[in-house]
């Protein structure tokens, strides 16, 4: 739409003065793009290392670990697990659930079954432990790093619906921004 002052321009017959162009705009869509491709490249190397990234979601490791924290885990065998760690693990009694909390205690031998271990986990504002069982060549997740708060951008990543199409989604919005910056030129 053009402005008041080409109006008048046009109006007196003089030529219009050039539109100035802003550049926010061409650089916020590049910087958005740079950042959506900076998390993508970076969640595909994490997942390349066998690294997984977890968003907390409830309280129970409070004040290590609030909800909405990003925790990075990658596989560890269940039989160097020492009490003192922070491990993820399958939920004892929840299938499909993972829980992240403390070590206890670890016990082998009597009265577990030999080539398994009994675990014993809380979480650190939790009032009662867990205790479960996992053969002693399985694996949990051992913590490596801690991220606050980034798990609320990451939420999308551990919806239900499925990782490829956030992912496709969100390579769709940065090649988007891109193109629209080119073109808007």
């Amino acid at each position: 739409m053009p402005s008041v002052e080409a109006y008048w321009a046009a109006l007196q017959g003089a030529p219009a003065a050039p539109r100035r162009r802003s550049r926010a705009g061409p650089m916020l869509s590049w910087a958005a793009t740079a950042l959506v491709v900076a998390l993508a490249l970076t969640y595909g190397a994490l997942r390349l290392a066998d690294w997984q990234p977890l968003t907390i979601v409830t309280g129970s490791m409070r004040p290590t670990y609030s909800p909405g924290d990003l925790i990075v885990v990658s596989p560890q065998r269940a039989s160097a697990v020492r009490p003192g760690e922070v491990i993820t693990f399958a939920h004892p009694r929840r299938r499909g659930r993972t829980l992240t909390h403390r070590v206890v205690q670890v016990q082998s031998g009597p009265p577990v079954a030999p080539g398994w271990l009994a675990i014993t986990t809380k979480g650190d504002a939790n009032p009662a432990p867990e205790r479960w069982t996992i053969r002693a060549d399985g694996t949990v997740g051992d913590v490596r790093a801690h991220a606050p708060g980034i798990g609320r951008l990451a939420a999308p990543l551990h919806a239900d619906m499925p990782r490829g199409v956030v992912i496709a989604a969100l390579t769709l919005l940065a090649a988007s921004l891109a193109l629209w910056g080119i073109w808007r030129r």
